[in-house]
């Protein structure tokens, strides 16, 4: 069997090197400085990653099982993210009400699934999805279903009414 080779330097390269090693695989990861899938922005033919470099333990459980298996000390705590668009900064599990656009109130107040159709075209698509390189390479390049290219936008920046 050939030799599997990752190229890429990210915690899902790691959590897919410790799969393929348990299932007998060769495999070996080549650590590219250059791009990853965890990359936040570009800025001048620059690629910086700004995430939040944190693992939500419920939502990421393989990746916290093979972290809590190195011999590393880690703290856990209670995150108190926010969220910062359209100028304003809001908690996570917001309400539709406290953006600062009358348009969307508007259109809730009338019809629930209208509003949601709304959001989806001004905020997510129109704001969010571009601001983050691997979902634009997830819906442009690589053509994924929308449940596949918002993973890590839905349901984190969605206001609680949906």
């Amino acid at each position: 069997m050939d030799k599997i080779e990752i190229l890429t330097n990210d915690l899902k390269s790691l959590l897919l090197l410790q799969n393929l090693k348990l299932r007998s695989y060769d495999a070996e990861i080549y650590a590219l400085r250059k791009f990853n899938f965890d990359t936040s922005y570009s800025y001048k033919e620059q690629i910086f990653d700004c995430g939040y470099h944190a693992v939500e333990i419920k939502r990421s459980s393989e990746v916290w099982e093979l972290l809590n298996n190195l011999p590393l000390e880690f703290r856990e705590f209670k995150a108190h993210r926010r969220l910062y668009f359209n100028g304003q900064i809001l908690n996570r599990n917001y309400s539709i009400l406290d953006l600062h656009d009358p348009k969307i109130k508007s259109i809730y107040k009338e019809d629930l699934n209208h509003a949601y159709r709304y959001f989806i075209e001004h905020y997510v698509e129109g704001r969010f999805v571009p601001s983050f390189e691997q979902n634009k390479l997830w819906k442009n390049k690589f053509n994924l279903s929308m449940d596949t290219y918002l993973v890590n936008i839905q349901p984190w920046f969605y206001p609680s009414e949906f």
